[in-house]
């Protein structure tokens, strides 16, 4: 499932994130690349943390939301998107969220016989960062030397990648209940390929 929608409702985008382009991703009924939900509708710094960009499967430039999010439900200079393919084995979208840098955002997803290839484009060489947010129940291993991580069964390449970092997160069980699980960031200029690879499953 991936996000290509406008940030909405159009009329009251106040329960918003900043999560253009965000994706999650079911292998075999099971849970791998998640959404990491919503704990709280507090004005608080956790509220800020779950609506942010880089709380969510997508990218973030010069550590920027896409759109901009803020108190409990404010948004503005929302990210537009423009949806330039939507077939069954491709989709690819371009969103301005980071106008105010004179840039864009291009994402593509190919389906092949047996991986899904994810392709990030940024117009311009600024720092940007690709974030996987991994389910609790899935084990994470990097191999830096490779630029590979590997979750399960399941190998992922990153070709153009600078360097790779696990992090923690918070995944939401529900109101007011997380619990920490893994994330990986890719730090990357000007473009990133993500290579998904099923064909050990």
């Amino acid at each position: 499932f991936v996000d290509v929608g406008e940030v909405g409702a159009s009329y009251q985008p106040g329960h918003a994130h900043a999560d253009t382009f965000n994706f999650v991703l079911h292998v075999n009924g099971k849970q791998v690349f998640v959404d990491t939900g919503t704990s709280t509708y507090e004005i608080n710094k956790q509220r800020k943390i779950e609506r942010s960009t880089s709380s969510h499967n997508t990218v973030t430039i010069d550590s920027k939301n896409s759109s901009q999010v803020w108190s409990g439900f404010r948004v503005s200079k929302r990210a537009k998107v423009e949806l330039i393919e939507d077939t069954a084995t491709r989709l690819f979208a371009i969103h301005n969220g980071y106008k105010a840098l004179k840039m864009n955002h291009r994402r593509n997803f190919i389906i092949e016989k047996d991986c899904i290839v994810i392709e990030d484009l940024i117009n311009k060489k600024l720092e940007a960062k690709a974030h996987f947010h991994v389910h609790p129940e899935c084990n994470v291993s990097i191999d830096e030397s490779k630029k590979k991580i590997y979750i399960n069964n399941i190998e992922i390449s990153f070709s153009n990648s600078v360097f790779l970092q696990q992090e923690e997160y918070e995944f939401v069980l529900g109101f007011n209940k997380t619990i920490l699980a893994k994330k990986v960031t890719v730090f990357f200029v000007n473009k990133l390929y993500t290579t998904i690879k099923l064909n050990n499953l």
